[in-house]
Formats: structure tokens, C-alpha cells, sequence
């Protein structure tokens, strides 16, 4: 049996409930859904130009985003007001707007947009960035995975400032840190 539960304060998750124990399949969910999203958008959408592609993504995914985010930005504004600090949250709305990954402000260790379920759409807009860059050389499948070959092998051999941004985007995976160690 599935139903919703609240986890914490506010965090909502798909909880399963058997005689075998309580498991959570938040997390795995969205990276199943991430898979089929992939094979699907590869066969699917391998022979649409480019600039289709492009637009059909950016309608489907930025307008309720966009709108969510700046309505809790909205919200954050007023704690912000309050504080003394009204720009505090600037940057990170922008970045949130732009799908650009960063360091929340309100959990420094994660790199979540303002709208933190947000994080979802930087993995999907990251993939359709990549995928249609694939499009437009003719070879998505072989250009999306030499791109990504590419950042991996950023990540291991650039000696950047913050090595956790190339390497954790929004997950806890292996870290130059711990690669290292």
C-alpha cells in the first residue's frame, strides 16, 4: 500500500508500507523515472531539429518553474525583509531561474535550487542541454556520451577550487575528497 506521508517539517515522500518493514522510494523513483525519461527522449526525439526540441523543453518545463520559484522567493522575501537582509537570496534566485547548480543558502552542504524539488529539472535540463547538442551535430546518442565522458574526466584531472560542484551535483556521490583519500 502507497500513501503520502511528511517526512520532517515539510518533505513530502512516497512511502511503502509491508510486512517487511518500512522502505522509502523517493530517491530511486527519480532516478528510474530519470532512465525511462532518457530511452524514451532518445527514440522519441533523436530526428527533431533542434530548435524544436529546444522549445518544446523550455515550454514544458520553465514557465511553472519559473512561477513556483519566484512565488517562494516571494515568501522567502518577507523572512529576508524582516532580517535586514532583502538582496540576501538574490543570486540564488537567479541561478535557480537559470538552472545553474549551487550551494543552497539554507542547507550549505546541498547544492539545491531555491525551490529545492527543483533539483530534479537541473538534471533534466542538464540532459536536454547535452541531448540537444547531440541533435545538432546529427549523433545524440555518441555526442551526449562524449560530453559527459568529457565533464567526468573534468572532474578528475582539473585541480578546480570546489572539486564537490563537478563531482556531487545534487547528490551524495564520490567526492574528489573521498577519491583521494
Amino acid at each position: 500500500m502507497a500513501h503520502r506521508c511528511r517526512r520532517g517539517a515539510s518533505t513530502p515522500s512516497v512511502t511503502f508500507f509491508s510486512p517487511f518493514g518500512h522502505a522509502d522510494f523517493g530517491r530511486p523513483g527519480v532516478l528510474i523515472f530519470f532512465v525511462i525519461s532518457g530511452f524514451v527522449i532518445m527514440h522519441a526525439c533523436r530526428d527533431e531539429p533542434v530548435r524544436t526540441f529546444a522549445v518544446r523543453r523550455i515550454i514544458r518545463v520553465v514557465p511553472l518553474y519559473w512561477l513556483m520559484t519566484q512565488a517562494f522567493y516571494v515568501l522567502m522575501l518577507r523572512s529576508d525583509l524582516a532580517a535586514g537582509t532583502p538582496l540576501a537570496r538574490l543570486p540564488e534566485l537567479v541561478a535557480s531561474l537559470l538552472f545553474i547548480p549551487h550551494y543552497h543558502q539554507g542547507v550549505p552542504t546541498e547544492i539545491w535550487p531555491l525551490l529545492v524539488p527543483g533539483w530534479t529539472l537541473n538534471y533534466e535540463m542538464f540532459f536536454f542541454a547535452v541531448f540537444g547538442i547531440g541533435i545538432a551535430f546529427g549523433r545524440p546518442a555518441h555526442v551526449a556520451g562524449a560530453i559527459l565522458l568529457a565533464l567526468v574526466a573534468a572532474g578528475v584531472l582539473l585541480d578546480l577550487q570546489d572539486a564537490r560542484l563537478v563531482t556531487r551535483y545534487g547528490q551524495k556521490l564520490v567526492t574528489l575528497d573521498q577519491a583521494a583519500a
